[in-house]
């Protein structure tokens, strides 16, 4: 059994996984071994979870690409000083960046605007990930009635009842739950 085969089936549901070699990494630096043993054994190829805003995975071929308005200017390429270098961008939320620490490991966040201000979201990656899978699936398994409110347009109090129930279940309590969602703002 790999070290992320629940990750793999948890995230299966929402996009093609495929195993990708480190030889698709193109950054400038090695990439850690975690992350080198979550493509090859999850793979994600530009994954969308929709857990109540959208959350999006490269694959590891654009995995560098994403770091772009990060950690230098998309237009002039000129490296953006108050990014620090152990700063990974794994995913984002419309454009609010979800960070692997490649020191510690944890999983950071931040709305982007202004200075960086990033609080731990997840222990790990298999933490943060889970989550975030879990929350998906929980939205996915709402009916089209709980799930929209087509006046408000937005997710249903019982979707997001039910969403946050499923969130608590995977990490072990309610504060848990809570911690996760108000570092998101959700």
């Amino acid at each position: 059994m790999s070290r992320f085969s629940h990750l793999a089936t948890q995230l299966a549901p929402f996009g093609q996984l495929q195993p990708q070699v480190s030889s698709h990494w193109r950054g400038d630096f090695p990439l850690p071994q975690t992350l080198i043993d979550f493509y090859q054994q999850v793979g994600p190829n530009n994954l969308q979870l929709s857990c109540d805003e959208l959350v999006e995975m490269p694959s590891l071929a654009r995995l560098w690409d994403y770091q772009a308005g990060y950690r230098w200017h998309g237009r002039s390429g000129e490296a953006i000083n108050s990014w620090l270098p152990n700063w990974l961008v794994i995913a984002d939320n419309n454009a609010d960046p979800i960070v692997f620490d490649l020191n510690t490991e944890q999983i950071l966040f931040d709305i982007h605007g202004g200075e960086w201000h990033f609080q731990r979201l997840a222990i790990d990656l298999a933490t943060a990930l889970g989550a975030f899978a879990t929350m998906a699936q929980a939205i996915a398994e709402c009916d089209a009635d709980e799930y929209w409110d087509d006046d408000e347009c937005c997710y249903t109090q019982p979707a997001l009842d039910y969403r946050f129930t499923k969130l608590s279940e995977f990490l072990g309590g309610h504060q848990a739950a809570s911690d996760f969602l108000n570092v998101l703002a959700w």
